[in-house]
């Protein structure tokens, strides 16, 4: 399992934070690891960093990859934990306490099964209706065991290992999953990413000639993949994070009263439905 030295990490952080700044100054959305207030179980969710809002039930990531060196690579999502004295924090979960000074976090590959044998990656073209296989690639996170930072005042902690899927991959979307732990404390529960690639969108892929390629902008081309990515979100929301037979009873029970007749997330995003739909992000 290879790993990069300290200077080509510095070189990678530059390379791929340069090529997402204008997307991190409009939101930075990290997951979120703390200590639990009530038992052993490390506390995981989502960090609105921006708006100073945190979770425990954020469950799915987007992600986007760079390609560079061979492999393609992403530093977001990170891990964070606000300082919960900052008067201008908006939520903070009930199920959390802050971070002490002197505890240590780590991120790990989870595997887990759709349907068939465990693996810790999945891959899928984002060609025609979703449909993960496990990957022949391989995915690893560089600086997650333990995570570099430590915590500061009221627990305040930012940190962004690499995630990496190696030089066997192809363009495409991959899944994979993380826990994370605070050290004491039992494994979170999993959290999905969703990583579509550098390299997917292309003039065969929108079904479009080069020319007409050419006069795409890269915010386009972007949101292409977004709406690709959203495929594969939409995906794992509806087969991976299936509740447990007595939780489900007990939502449906509590809606009946209601009318309502299903129980799921609700996005502020339009998603994609077919790669047609993709196309008109672009034309």
């Amino acid at each position: 399992m290879k790993s990069f030295s300290s200077l080509l990490s510095v070189s990678l952080a530059i390379a791929i934070g340069s090529a997402w700044t204008g997307q991190a100054l409009a939101q930075h959305f990290d997951m979120f690891l703390a200590r639990p207030a009530t038992g052993t179980q490390t506390v995981i969710g989502g960090a609105d960093v921006t708006g100073l809002a945190y979770d425990d039930s954020t469950r799915v990531f987007e992600v986007e990859m760079g390609e560079l060196l061979g492999e393609f690579i992403a530093l977001e999502p990170g891990v964070n934990h606000p300082d919960i004295n900052n008067p201008s924090l908006v939520a903070y979960p009930t199920s959390a306490t802050a971070l002490l000074p002197t505890d240590v976090l780590r991120i790990h590959e989870y595997a887990f099964s759709l349907g068939g044998p465990a693996d810790d990656l999945f891959f899928w073209n984002g060609i025609g209706p979703v449909s993960f296989a496990p990957a022949s690639a391989n995915f690893r996170i560089d600086g997650g065991d333990p995570l570099g930072s430590s915590p500061g005042a009221g627990g305040a902690f930012d940190d962004h290992p690499f995630l990496v899927v190696d030089s066997s991959a192809t363009p495409g979307i991959y899944l994979a999953a993380v826990t994370g732990t605070v050290d004491g404390f039992d494994p979170s529960d999993p959290v999905y990413l969703v990583m579509g690639t550098e390299g997917l969108i292309t003039p065969a892929f929108l079904g479009i000639s080069q020319a007409e390629f050419d006069m795409l902008t890269e915010e386009d081309l972007d949101e292409a993949l977004e709406g690709v990515i959203e495929l594969g979100i939409e995906f794992v929301e509806t087969n991976v994070l299936v509740p447990e037979p007595s939780t489900l009873a007990l939502v449906v029970l509590s809606l009946y009263p209601v009318g309502l007749a299903r129980f799921r997330r609700c996005t502020s995003r339009c998603r994609a439905e077919t790669n047609e739909t993709v196309k008109e992000f672009c034309l």
